[in-house]
């Protein structure tokens, strides 16, 4: 798994996604404020959760011959997290799009960062017992 470009300094969230989103400050209207913060919170938990996944993956790729297999089933666990709160995060990335007296966040950068290709991967991992309850998967 390649690793994030985040910028110097750590994981300086607030500044990424909101200045990545709208090239501006969070407003001060209460509700974009939630919507704002949980933004940031879950972009947080996206970011840690793809490199704790990262770093379990890489442990598997260099001790699967050893029959380490608990470090691959973390690293899966890792990205199902991360996805989740990817998809949440976007989720209030469009409810803050839409508050009032918020910060403009412009519809074609969220379809970029490929909301609905989330969504869908999201939806195919919260759903997968239904999906091989119908018999829809193969090994």
């Amino acid at each position: 798994m390649p690793p994030l470009a985040l910028p110097s300094g750590g994981h300086d969230i607030l500044t990424v996604m909101l200045h990545a989103l709208t090239g501006r400050h969070v407003a001060h209207e209460p509700t974009a404020r939630i919507f704002a913060l949980n933004l940031v919170r879950l972009t947080d938990v996206a970011v840690r959760e793809y490199e704790a996944a990262q770093s379990a993956l890489e442990l598997h790729a260099r001790e699967w011959v050893h029959g380490n297999f608990s470090s691959y089933f973390e690293g899966v666990g890792h990205l199902e997290q991360c996805l989740t709160a990817m998809h949440r995060a976007l989720r209030f990335a469009d409810r803050l799009r839409q508050a009032k007296n918020a910060p403009k966040i412009d519809r074609a950068k969220l379809r970029m960062m490929g909301v609905d290709q989330i969504r869908v991967l999201r939806d195919a991992i919260q759903h997968l017992d239904d999906t091989a309850a119908k018999g829809l998967l193969t090994e």
